[in-house]
């Protein structure tokens, strides 16, 4: 029976990315970064630049990683979006007063939820000055 401090905890999410997956890959079949990204149908500069982290896996490119390696495609895009979100600069302190100011300039009243449910409610409040422009 499952209890709950028997839960699996996923504590490493954004450490291994799409890039770390590939290359693993590439390792254990001991195909080279040429003949992978001719396969994969990439330059292999692009490639070297996906491994090194210096750039993002398109859905096109995961698609033909799917289809010559048989790795989902939908799990190397989360891999690669967590890692990237991840390792990603954080905003600056005052960000999100500066985004709140831009609203009131841009609406100059009171935005209104656009249907009536808790989660565009919730979703709302953030974009939404909390006082009335004088």
């Amino acid at each position: 029976m499952l209890k709950r401090e028997n839960q699996i905890q996923l504590t490493d999410a954004g450490e291994t990315s799409a890039a770390d997956l590939i290359a693993e890959t590439l390792e254990m079949y001991e195909i080279t970064q040429r003949d992978f990204a001719r396969r994969i149908g990439v330059s292999q500069k692009h490639l070297s630049q996906v491994l090194n982290h210096k750039a993002f896996i398109s859905a096109t490119v995961a698609l033909s990683i799917e289809k010559v390696t048989g790795i989902p495609a939908k799990l190397l895009l989360r891999l690669d979006t967590n890692y990237h979100l991840k390792h990603a600069e954080k905003p600056a302190a005052g960000s999100a007063q500066k985004i709140r100011s831009i609203s009131n300039v841009i609406s100059g009243q009171r935005l209104k939820p656009i249907f009536d449910c808790a989660v565009v409610k919730t979703i709302a409040q953030f974009f939404v000055p909390t006082e009335q422009p004088q």
